[in-house]
């Protein structure tokens, strides 16, 4: 089938005010929804070809995490100590439970069903698990690709993120690490708050048919 998903994009604001912008694909089937979460500096049209692939059967909606994509980009304040996040500006530390919260909220603006599908890629997966646990009454069923117990970046990266300022690593990232689509202020964020404390006990706690790939 062939779509320009971009046509379907809509804008979902959260509580605390961030606009997210979600590809929101209904043609009124009724096999079912499925809901594509992408990982760390990924973004929504990441899943053009497996949303391509489905959208003659099954209600699809993909979210630009916070801070991704063409989703707002709010910064918190970065210390220039170490690059860790410090206080609570434009409301976002890009967190785990920042992110389920979002999910939540476009699920419901959307108005989408009951009962999803959840894919998740990379660190998207963790997200797709820790949401089947938070919601096991919504989640048919968990597909999760590519996802890990434990997030470690590159040595490179990791020293990036500790010791550059973000002025400093953006226009390097903007140039030469185009695999990254988040500007430096969302990724340093979202590693030291969301990945690097994940807890990959969570995956024994889902309860839904999962396939891991």
């Amino acid at each position: 089938m062939n779509l320009d998903l971009e046509l379907y994009r809509r804008d979902v604001t959260t509580p605390d005010g961030v606009r997210l912008s979600v590809i929101d694909v209904d043609a009124g089937h009724t096999q079912g929804a499925l809901l594509f979460l992408h990982g760390f500096g990924g973004m929504a049209t990441q899943w053009a070809k497996q949303m391509l692939f489905f959208a003659e059967e099954y209600r699809l909606i993909a979210p630009d995490l916070r801070g991704h994509g063409r989703s707002a980009k709010p910064n918190p304040g970065l210390s220039r100590a170490n690059g860790r996040a410090n206080g609570r500006a434009n409301g976002s530390h890009y967190t785990m439970e920042e992110m389920l919260a979002d999910v939540e909220q476009a699920l419901a603006q959307l108005r989408a069903p009951q009962k999803v599908m959840v894919l998740g890629h990379s660190f998207g997966g963790a997200l797709a698990a820790a949401f089947a646990v938070a919601h096991p009454d919504r989640v048919e069923k968990l597909i999760v690709v590519g996802t890990a117990a434990d997030f470690t970046l590159s040595a490179p990266l990791r020293a990036a993120f500790n010791f550059l300022p973000a002025s400093i690593f953006e226009p390097i990232r903007a140039r030469f690490i185009r695999g990254l689509y988040a500007p430096t202020h969302v990724l340093k964020s979202f590693y030291f708050n969301a990945m690097r404390p994940f807890d990959g006990s969570i995956y024994a706690q889902v309860s839904a048919p999962a396939l891991v790939i």
